[in-house]
């Protein structure tokens, strides 16, 4: 038995190494001809992290726009100036990889990408007690997960919220409550994506008495945010001045507020992007009054991450990878359930995932409010059908 799994960890990293070799032989003999760098969302983070280390605005959209016109060549130069919106603290995170010319920066930033994504499966399937044999489903559910593919696609830097709540509720579950905290600072990377998890967490803080996880988020974000004033001192400045007059509930999102400003109030009408927010937070107020005595974050996370996501104040369907916080619950009990129904409700899953990405080849992702909507269903219906098995004597 022992020598069977030395030999299948030896295998899978040397198919590991492989696989790196043979993307880093393309990246140099092929991905760095102009012709075939897209220009996708990572090249304004790769942009700001180059004006970001100079000192200068990483905000400023025609600064960006001088960085990813030298990225992309003259045959994909965009007319379309682009800007990003994370804030300040991230420029962290981004800016190391800023150091490489972008065809290799845009490599490691998939590879990196693709390692958050395992290391939160992973943290995600311990959390929820998977069975350490079965581990690799964790892996299909991840990586045949609709949101998954346009975040590596885009190059989007969502993994890292996801990292962040998966981390928390890894950590939080061993009652490391100081390392908790800190993965906690990687949600506010885009922090109206989880809004809920803020009320959540301070409410639940106050009720325990306890706000050990609280300082230690506190403590991480203003030490990031010390490091990056070091780095520029007027980022906090060039972050607000980008946001007042560069908001990104302007643009044309999959959220409850972009479908009523577009079918109802009108598009140049910005106030019923809250309405979203609103009915999530009056929805969050009922569910903590009725489920704050016996919270248990592995339990109420993953219909926190779901209500979040469908009262979103905006956001794009890339962003909905922390979704699999509640796909990792269920196919947790999937593996535990009788095999013809978990394989139906599997096959439901993939056929979701799959006509989102085909749809994504003909429909701009405005026209994606279902998904989120149909992986919550799904969701039910697994816990649903499961809690009936558990409950049989």
């Amino acid at each position: 038995m022992l020598k069977n799994t030395i030999g299948y960890r030896l295998f899978i990293w040397g198919l590991l190494i492989f696989s790196f070799l043979l993307l880093w032989k393309l990246n140099s003999n092929i991905l760095t001809q102009s012709k075939y760098i897209p220009v996708d969302d990572y090249v304004r983070h790769w942009a700001a992290g180059k004006s970001f280390l100079k000192r200068d605005d990483p905000y400023s959209t025609a600064k960006l726009q001088v960085f990813q016109d030298l990225a992309t060549g003259p045959e994909m130069q965009s007319n379309i100036i682009s800007t990003i919106f994370i804030p300040p603290w991230s420029m962290l995170i981004i800016a190391p990889f800023a150091f490489f010319d972008y065809p290799t920066s845009r490599l490691v930033w998939l590879l990196f990408s693709i390692v958050l994504l395992l290391v939160s499966a992973e943290l995600l399937w311990k959390s929820y007690a998977g069975p350490p044999e079965k581990k690799f489903f964790s892996w299909i559910l991840v990586f045949t997960f609709g949101p998954t593919i346009a975040i590596l696609w885009d190059g989007q830097t969502t993994c890292l919220v996801l990292l962040g709540i998966a981390g928390f509720l890894y950590f939080e579950k061993l009652h490391k409550d100081w390392i908790a905290g800190v993965f906690i600072a990687l949600i506010t990377v885009k922090p109206q994506l989880l809004f809920l998890f803020w009320p959540a967490i301070v409410f639940w803080s106050i009720k325990r008495r306890n706000f050990t996880i609280l300082i230690s988020f506190g403590l991480t974000l203003l030490l990031a945010s010390i490091l990056t004033v070091i780095i520029n001192p007027q980022i906090f400045q060039q972050y607000f001045t980008h946001i007042k007059f560069n908001s990104p509930i302007m643009f044309a999102t999959p959220t409850i507020g972009g479908y009523l400003r577009y079918f109802i109030f009108g598009v140049e009408q910005f106030w019923p992007q809250y309405i979203g927010p609103l009915i999530g937070l009056v929805w969050f107020i009922y569910y903590w009054s009725k489920h704050k005595q016996q919270w248990l974050w592995t339990e109420q996370s993953p219909i926190l991450v779901f209500a979040s996501i469908l009262t979103s104040l905006y956001g794009w369907t890339y962003d909905q990878v922390v979704l699999i916080v509640g796909v990792m619950k269920a196919g947790v009990r999937l593996v535990h359930f009788q095999k013809k129904t978990s394989s139906i409700m599997l096959a439901i899953y993939f056929l979701i995932n799959v006509l989102s990405l085909f749809l994504h080849r003909y429909w701009d992702d405005f026209w994606f409010l279902w998904f989120a909507p149909s992986i919550l269903i799904w969701y039910l219906a697994v816990s649903h059908l499961t809690n009936q098995n558990v409950e049989k004597p």
